[in-house]
């Protein structure tokens, strides 16, 4: 029963081996070597980004360079119905693809900035010198807005939070509708409550620094 086993362990180690000598070989077992070496960190990626894996998205491009060695190996293979079963995979591949992506192309996504956005950006460029904002929709304000910005996610702590307003200048502490069940807008409690744009589900509330009390 182990004999594919080592089988395969041998066929592995004569291509390492016929890569790593013959010069015929050295662009095989870099692009090998270079796709597991890129995939490796998207095993460990979803416990620490986002809490999904990310195979689906742009992270498994490198996934191509060991198909491309997989279908290859395929194609050269003696049994036929191997050869077309490859080549029938590799078509629907494609031809799926090229469906999601005329579907994609003429699909009508909201851009810009939405609801109360424009006011809120309008209100932070007008200061000078431009705040520091803490918020987890950075990749949208920060094209529109010339403020500074920090990205922060949902499931951070509130510790988190309050860190980074003490030990970076951060100004603003941005908290969208929805996002108070979010563990890091614990961190604001101890925050004023500067500005609030919009209304019901639009709503974005500005927190600040407790603003310093004087002293008679």
């Amino acid at each position: 029963g182990g004999q594919p086993v080592l089988r395969l362990d041998f066929d592995v180690r004569v291509f390492l081996f016929h890569g790593l000598v013959r010069p015929s070989g050295v662009a095989l077992t870099a692009t090998l070597m270079t796709g597991l070496i890129m995939l490796a960190p998207l095993h460990v990626l979803h416990s620490r980004y986002l809490g999904s894996w990310r195979f689906g998205h742009r992270h498994g491009l490198p996934l191509i360079l060991l198909m491309v060695l997989a279908l290859a190996y395929l194609l050269a293979h003696r049994g036929r119905w191997i050869r077309g079963l490859a080549l029938g995979l590799v078509a629907i591949s494609v031809v799926t693809g090229a469906f999601g992506t005329v579907r994609l192309l003429n699909t009508r996504y909201p851009s810009g900035l939405l609801g109360p956005e424009p006011e809120l950006v309008g209100w932070l460029d007008s200061q000078s010198p431009r705040p520091i904002v803490l918020t987890t929709n950075v990749h949208t304000l920060a094209v529109f807005s010339r403020s500074g910005f920090h990205w922060m996610e949902c499931r951070e702590s509130g510790d988190k939070t309050r860190q980074m307003v003490d030990l970076l200048p951060i100004d603003y502490v941005l908290v969208y509708a929805g996002e108070e069940q979010c563990p890091f807008s614990e961190g604001t409690r101890d925050l004023d409550l500067v500005r609030s744009f919009g209304e019901g589900a639009s709503r974005i509330e500005v927190y600040g620094r407790p603003a310093p009390q004087s002293t008679r």
